[in-house]
């Protein structure tokens, strides 16, 4: 009795004390789907205006509440330790992105006063600046999930003049295994889907729409040493130039990160894994090695690791490359977590079919071994 006692003693104090530490969510796993015909170079500009943020009740990266099974609140935080308003600018920014934008996304302090016509940023190096206020957001989750929030949108041109805005506000109740697609990690996926929707609805409405079709975009040149984007103002360019410079932008920008990719470092590896996901990897050079780099950390138990080889893997999926089928079934196999094994088996489904050489892990050192024994042989 004593016994039973003590352990269930031991298992409150766990329960309570798991209310302390927080809870993660990644508001970037999706984002909104918009359809804009002439893309152009655009700064988002973000701000948190909730306010228990304002008060200093909760930091800028508060997402809400999740009630564990016996009714205790966890505080919900975003994953990356960034704002909410950034990463819910990051979602616009990648669905921008995808349509042949350039995309610079930053904060507004929290109390500064916007003015178009005095803003703190250059308009001269974009087409548009958007400017998107966090009036209210908060997710409370147990069975179901409460939704409340308030977007404000605004559009300016390089000129300072407001072209639209647009708000979007409301209360929504939802049961996360009732949203189709939604089989795991439930409330998380819940919620950015439903995030999504609210900025695709503020995104194609008519107005805003038409301020984001920029008929004659600014040419941009590239980056500088801190990022911004390099303009030119007399100059046009087509929506291919666009897409096909932002596409050399990121060959250059993932080269970057794939160097930095092979370190201990867990933190630096989860972002820099989930940075090449978002920016995305095409030629087989660079999937060969995130392959192996994949093969050396698959015995890695620590869940920082682990959730940057499940972002490698989206690199895979996005590619549908059927050259790792085989690669990704050995992993299935011989990953020493429960999730990689998850993460492998999906991966594996969703490349392409195709009778191709298939990669072989390991296989450039080993070969790389041999030469240098037969040289040595040769030498003797």
């Amino acid at each position: 009795m004593k016994r039973l006692g003590k352990l269930l003693f031991l298992f409150l104090i766990a329960v309570l004390f798991s209310g302390c530490s927080g809870k993660r969510y990644s508001m970037t796993l999706s984002q909104p789907k918009t359809d804009f015909k002439h893309p152009g170079t655009v700064l988002i500009l973000c701000q948190d205006k909730r306010p228990f943020v304002l008060s200093g009740e909760k930091n800028s990266s508060y997402i809400g509440r999740k009630f564990n099974g016996v009714g205790i609140p966890v505080n919900t935080y975003t994953r990356s330790g960034k704002t909410l308003p950034e990463e819910i600018g990051e979602k616009i920014g990648a669905s921008l992105a995808d349509n042949g934008f350039y995309v610079k996304v930053t904060m507004l302090p929290l109390l500064a006063d916007f003015d178009a016509a005095d803003a703190p940023f250059n308009p001269d190096r974009y087409d548009r600046i958007i400017f998107l206020t966090i009036n209210m957001f908060r997710a409370e989750s147990f069975v179901e999930v409460d939704f409340l929030w308030d977007f404000h949108l605004k559009i300016i041109d390089d000129r300072r003049t407001v072209l639209a805005q647009a708000k979007n506000k409301g209360v929504r109740e939802w049961n996360p295994g009732s949203i189709p697609g939604v089989t795991s990690g439930g409330a998380q996926r819940g919620i950015n889907m439903q995030t999504d929707t609210i900025l695709a609805e503020l995104l194609n409405e008519p107005d805003i729409k038409q301020a984001l079709n920029i008929e004659h975009p600014k040419k941009h040149l590239g980056l500088d040493e801190n990022g911004d984007i390099i303009t030119r103002a007399d100059g046009t360019a087509e929506k291919a130039d666009i897409i096909a410079m932002r596409r050399k932008l990121n060959a250059v920008e993932v080269a970057g990160l794939l160097k930095k990719l092979d370190t201990d470092d867990r933190t630096a590896f989860v972002n820099n894994a989930k940075e090449i996901y978002r920016k995305g990897v095409l030629n087989e050079k660079d999937l060969d090695f995130l392959a192996e780099i994949l093969w050396k950390k698959k015995d890695h138990r620590d869940r920082a690791t682990v959730s940057g080889l499940g972002y490698l893997c989206k690199v895979f999926m996005k590619s549908k490359n059927p050259r790792y089928k085989s690669f990704f079934e050995q992993l299935r196999k011989e990953g020493k977590t429960r999730r990689l094994r998850k993460y492998a088996i999906k991966t594996k489904n969703r490349l392409s079919f195709g009778i191709v050489r298939q990669f072989e892990p390991g296989k450039k050192e080993k070969d790389s071994r041999d030469t240098e024994l037969k040289q040595q042989k040769l030498n003797t």
